[in-house]
């Protein structure tokens, strides 16, 4: 069936994107993720990779109000499948600044990638490409706010409901950032199976902007509060709470980038051995007390439409450092 529907919106694609008004692009993400965690509690090792391909036309009403369809399809490295995964793209977008409005199926990327791992781990991207619901934001040169419900299963005899909600405020003025996240999940019953379970996180910063006292491009740290806030509603209506803090540093100076986080705390997911990644879909490693990421980054092309990007990341918790290598390659093209 997914082929079936891959081929058809193919056949659709090249009269539409000569017609009149009409525009194209097309996007490419080659993704090889290593994880080398054998030995923790926390996390299995593996290997992601794969690419996808997301082709979309799109119509402009007028100079702010666009449409757009398309699909994104996902073949991974040594599957005997044509297509591993495809889901289609349909969205409506305004873009009238400072102000952007997504709804419909739309792609994540880039949208909310200053939320922390607890909240998505890096494989969401890979195998999660595309938001279903809404997104709302609003953006100028110190202030950038979020708003998004992103629908992911509809009630059915064995699917579960389930859908995430949040916002994002990020403040820069001179020296001084401001950062607050929260987003929660709902993960409700299927239509054999009752019951409510809510998994919220929240984080709250502050930080300073040091880039204009070093030669460097990057240069900031911020600090704060990192919370986890989950409730079964077929036991209590109670919630529990987990919570620590959270730093983060970022720098970079041309090709180099280096992040460094660290979380020190109560675990967060605390129904994780029960509920997996069904209701946790942030970094199983934020289960634990102490937790120090150090991510360094090199990136061998940067062009307008090109990006070839090296990441090292080691993850120091329970006595160890566990190791994980990625390299990330986009390529973007259209009219």
């Amino acid at each position: 069936m997914k082929n079936r529907l891959l081929l058809f919106i193919i056949c659709l694609l090249p009269s539409a994107v000569f017609a009149q008004g009409f525009e194209w692009q097309a996007g490419m993400t080659g993704f090889f993720d290593n994880t080398e965690f054998e030995g923790s509690e926390y996390q299995h090792p593996q290997t992601m990779a794969g690419v996808r391909f997301a082709p979309e036309i799109s119509y402009g009403i007028d100079s702010v109000n666009k449409i757009h369809v398309g699909f994104n399809a996902l073949t991974e490295y040594g599957s005997n499948k044509f297509i591993d995964d495809v889901v289609p793209t349909a969205y409506y977008f305004f873009d009238g600044k400072p102000f952007k409005f997504y709804m419909g199926s739309f792609s994540r990327k880039g949208l909310l990638d200053e939320l922390p791992k607890a909240y998505y781990q890096d494989s969401i991207e890979y195998y999660r490409p595309n938001m279903t619901g809404i997104l709302w934001q609003y953006s100028n040169s110190t202030l950038d706010v979020k708003g998004f419900l992103d629908w992911v299963t509809r009630k059915t005899k064995n699917d579960h409901e389930s859908f995430f909600t949040g916002g994002m405020l990020k403040y820069r003025k001179s020296l001084f950032i401001v950062d607050f996240n929260a987003i929660i999940h709902h993960y409700a019953g299927s239509e054999t199976v009752k019951g409510v379970h809510e998994n919220a996180i929240v984080n709250g910063s502050i930080g300073l902007d040091l880039k204009q006292f070093t030669p460097l491009d990057v240069l900031d740290i911020r600090t704060g509060y990192l919370g986890g806030y989950e409730r079964d509603r077929n036991l209590t209506m109670d919630w529990t709470v987990r919570h620590g803090m959270f730093t983060e540093l970022n720098a970079a100076y041309k090709k180099f980038a280096v992040k460094g986080t660290n979380y020190v705390g109560a675990g967060l997911m605390s129904d994780y051995e029960t509920r997996g990644n069904a209701v946790y879909w942030g970094d199983p490693f934020y289960r634990a007390s102490f937790y120090t990421r150090a991510d360094l980054m090199y990136n061998f092309l940067q062009k307008k439409n090109i990006s070839l990007n090296f990441k090292s990341s080691q993850h120091f918790l329970e006595g160890h450092c566990f190791f994980e290598q990625s390299l990330i390659l986009n390529v973007n093209v259209g009219n």
